[in-house]
């Protein structure tokens, strides 16, 4: 009975206290599989769930049990290792409070549990949270400092009010998908103050809070709290060398969308459309593999720049540069001119159709420098 990795004693008459069949299942230290429904002892959804707080196989051991007539959900998982502390180390604990701290502790706990530790620190690169109803405390929690290799952390539908050690930028440095949809964060500027804080981060949920309702909900509020998140994070990280962020909601932040925000710095905006729309290019291009991750602009040797709606262009970075694609924009003869475009020696194909060009002279000069 021992190496037993499967029982099912399904439609029979067993009546047994729960507290004993959790005693004796757990004795067997191989079994991955049981089989109780259709028996006294397990008839209804609240008995599962008083069998497994009973039980430490399912969320201790060298291998954990799999299934109880159904699969043994993490959130199973960590109902019951909560049901186990407080019965034992924190016997009489009682609160929202110590329910809630506990949840979250057992949820990090067995997520640290299959993964390599080296110094104290967890190996593990994803941690799916969603819908544990850990509350502000898996934000609080000093066990989250132990993932410092985590790159993506999803925290939907948790009952989160804020973001705590999230802010802080000693906590998880190497992460780049950060998901909190669907919680009660109702301060923005706390968010923005998260992605401040986490110089790799590429994807952000955040749609459906108290700050950000649903775009399905009401899509004008939830472009203008959009709109106000760009806004708080441009100047110090959206449009910098080296910004990673990428995606709000699975949407891409375009170039239109940071030019917005921006025009209220003193800088040039057409200027910053340009070189924001240089950045975006070159991004699509890692990641559709047609460069290598780290390129720079004057290592291209393609660039497509059409309906970007440029009305500037400078060309001085570009010198490798042998098809360059500015259809469909604003550019007119003066910005041809000032761009430098007739001075790239590598340069094959340009092509500068639907722009505001009245002069053809520019171009000519592009023609007759023997592009």
């Amino acid at each position: 009975m021992t190496q037993l990795a499967v029982l099912d004693v399904s439609h029979n008459q067993i009546a047994d206290e729960l507290p004993a069949v959790a005693s004796l299942l757990d004795g067997l230290g191989k079994l991955l599989v049981v089989c109780l429904r259709h028996n006294p002892v397990m008839r209804t959804p609240a008995q599962k769930r008083s069998l497994l707080a009973h039980m430490t196989r399912v969320w201790d051991g060298s291998e954990l049990l799999r299934c109880v007539d159904s699969e043994i959900t993490l959130q199973d998982r960590v109902a019951a290792r909560q049901a186990f502390v407080m019965r034992g180390a924190r016997k009489g604990a009682s609160g929202v409070e110590d329910a809630g701290r506990l949840r979250a502790d057992a949820a990090l706990a067995l997520c640290c549990r299959d993964v390599d530790r080296v110094d104290g620190r967890a190996s593990a690169q994803e941690l799916q949270l969603s819908n544990l109803g850990l509350g502000k405390w898996i934000v609080q929690s000093e066990a989250l400092a132990c993932f410092e290799g985590l790159k993506v952390l999803a925290l939907r539908r948790n009952n989160l009010t804020e973001l705590g050690v999230l802010c802080d930028a000693a906590v998880l440095p190497s992460l780049q998908v950060l998901d909190v949809r669907e919680n009660q964060l109702a301060d923005i500027t706390s968010i923005a103050q998260a992605v401040l804080s986490h110089a790799q981060l590429r994807e952000l949920g955040v749609e459906d809070n108290r700050c950000v309702l649903a775009s399905t909900v009401c899509d004008r509020q939830y472009e203008d709290a959009r709109a106000r998140l760009v806004g708080l994070l441009v100047h110090d990280r959206l449009g910098l060398p080296g910004c990673e962020l990428r995606y709000i909601d699975d949407r891409a932040v375009e170039v239109e969308e940071v030019v917005l925000s921006w025009g209220k710095c003193s800088r040039d905006p057409e200027v910053f459309r340009f070189e924001q729309s240089v950045v975006c290019q070159l991004r699509r291009q890692v990641e559709e593999r047609q460069i290598e991750d780290g390129m720079v602009a004057c290592e291209a040797s393609e660039l497509t720049l059409c309906a970007r709606g440029l009305r500037f262009l400078d060309c001085c970075l570009f010198s490798n540069l042998a098809s360059l694609d500015l259809s469909n924009n604003l550019l007119t003869a003066d910005a041809i001119r000032a761009s430098g475009l007739h001075l790239l020696r590598r340069i094959e194909r340009v092509d500068v159709s639907s722009n505001n060009i009245a002069d053809p002279l520019p171009v000519a000069q592009i023609v007759r420098a023997g592009h």
